[in-house]
């Protein structure tokens, strides 16, 4: 595990405990109480994520050019919001309701500006994996710390430490930048493209002409935000004490509920999003968002009944909530990778989507009968099956047209069984003479790959649909493969595989 994935995961976690510390400890929460307006103060907070995200869509050309300007200021703009928040009630020179509220705005766009930070750095220079292990870092140690930061921490030095949490998470960023920044002369696989300065890495998924259509990319985005925004508002924490919350949260007070969580964290990120990362980009996703739906019929059957369970419907949220977060942003790092969209709006349009969603939650659920909020969450779960009922269709009329294009079977005749069979000896002939090939002029497992490809007279198009690569991640392999051989074109590459030792005895 390299540096940057390190400093990322502290980054992650040092921002998730700051948004817990602020919105939902029992010290802090009594501080909402001085907002003198009758909807819940989480709104305003979705604001500034929502403001900074149209931002991201609208210029995410300007914000890459003015980013080392942005660095130096939103620490101090997500600083001086916490310190507004948290201290508007304590002083009287102010409205205590209207510094309450920009601070909330304030502090929620350096949230959400840290986020997007460590989020594209890992998906521009990372494996999946390797980002998805950064989550589970933040979302197993904000539960974990918060309860111990609370108890032995005085509320003046939790103040100033929750103050302190920007400037402490920019010194963060600028290690795992730097940490990427030293792999890159290490490592190779890395394009002249650059994210905070730092190279990127070669694309590990590559999107078909269907799949890179922009509206199928915000149908996956838009559903897994619209999923978060719905799982986030049935529990205490992405509702801030309102909704259908019951009682304080009890993951953490014993250490069975604890372990109960981090096990399920683990085992849903490693079965439904580290296994099925070689599916198709319409289908990967699947398994994860139907364990999540499912999750979410339960607190609504308990709720309906008399026999209600609070703390197993706690812990069931509090999970069902983390699995969402992770979810979203594995959709969004996955889209990062491979989609032509500049990043910044990219990010922009999944971080909007979740964030207006919430937002509509918020009103909704305030003045509507929890009856009413409950059949609102059924027509969410079926448009939600729509959408995966959509994209299934379309992947099983996208097979149905493909085996339509081919010829019909018919009965094998002596002949055609035995050109089959002499196709299959040549086939086996030249990949037996490609890995002689590859050991003598020490070609990469990847080149190799590539190299018996090319031999047998596949397309470059082919072989990027065949081994799931990006178009520029095949012309960098072509390009070594065609330089260890001491060749310049597929022609040469032709007459060394079958001319036997003569090339190489005439490059002596």
């Amino acid at each position: 595990m390299n540096s940057c994935v390190v400093f990322s995961a502290i980054g992650l976690s040092l921002n998730l405990l700051w948004c817990t510390l602020l919105g939902h400890t029992p010290g802090f929460n009594t501080i909402q109480t001085v907002i003198n307006i009758s909807i819940n103060p989480r709104i305003f907070f979705l604001a500034g994520i929502l403001l900074l995200s149209l931002a991201f869509i609208a210029f995410p050309r300007f914000l890459r050019e003015v980013d080392t300007s942005l660095m130096s200021s939103l620490p101090f703009v997500a600083a001086s919001g916490t310190l507004c928040f948290l201290l508007a009630g304590k002083q009287s020179a102010l409205p205590a309701s209207g510094l309450s509220i920009v601070g909330l705005v304030s502090l929620s766009i350096g949230y959400c500006w840290f986020t997007a930070r460590f989020i594209l750095l890992l998906a521009r220079t990372q494996s999946l994996n390797a980002s998805i292990f950064c989550i589970v870092i933040a979302l197993i140690t904000e539960p974990l710390f918060v309860p111990i930061i609370e108890s032995v921490t005085p509320y003046s030095v939790l103040i100033l430490l929750t103050t302190s949490i920007p400037f402490i998470n920019a010194a963060v960023f600028y290690l795992a930048r730097k940490a990427a920044l030293t792999s890159r002369e290490e490592e190779t696989g890395y394009n002249n493209k650059t994210i905070f300065g730092v190279p990127v890495k070669e694309r590990e998924v590559s999107f078909s002409e269907q799949q890179s259509r922009f509206a199928n990319l915000i149908v996956i985005a838009s559903t897994a935000a619209l999923l978060l925004a719905t799982v986030r508002c049935l529990s205490f924490a992405g509702s801030w004490g309102e909704g259908f919350y019951l009682e304080p949260p009890s993951t953490t007070e014993s250490i069975f509920n604890m372990i109960v969580y981090v096990l399920a964290i683990i085992i849903f990120s490693y079965l439904t999003l580290s296994r099925t990362a070689h599916w198709n980009i319409k289908m990967r996703f699947q398994p994860a968002f139907t364990v999540i739906v499912v999750i979410m019929i339960v607190p609504l059957i308990q709720l309906s009944t008399a026999n209600t369970h609070p703390e197993f419907l706690d812990n069931l949220m509090r999970i069902n909530d983390s699995f969402a977060h992770l979810l979203f942003w594995s959709i969004i790092i996955v889209l990062l990778d491979g989609s032509d969209t500049p990043s910044y709006r990219m990010l922009g349009i999944g971080t909007a989507i979740y964030s207006a969603g919430s937002i509509a939650w918020i009103l909704f659920m305030h003045s509507t009968p929890v009856e009413g909020s409950i059949l609102m969450i059924f027509a969410v779960y079926a448009l939600m099956l729509i959408f995966l009922g959509f994209t299934w269709k379309d992947q099983e009329f996208t097979k149905a047209a493909s085996h339509e294009k081919q010829p019909k079977s018919t009965e094998t005749s002596p002949n055609v069984a035995s050109s089959h069979n002499l196709a299959e000896a040549v086939t086996q002939s030249i990949n037996l003479r490609c890995m002689e090939l590859a050991e003598e002029y020490k070609l990469s497992p990847r080149e190799t790959e590539i190299f018996i490809l090319l031999a047998q007279g596949r397309t470059r198009a082919y072989i990027q649909g065949e081994l799931v690569l990006a178009e520029n991640t095949i012309k960098t392999h072509v390009s070594h493969i065609y330089s260890k051989l001491g060749i310049n074109d597929r022609q040469e590459m032709f007459d060394i595989v079958l001319g036997g030792d003569e090339h190489t005895t005439t490059r002596d």
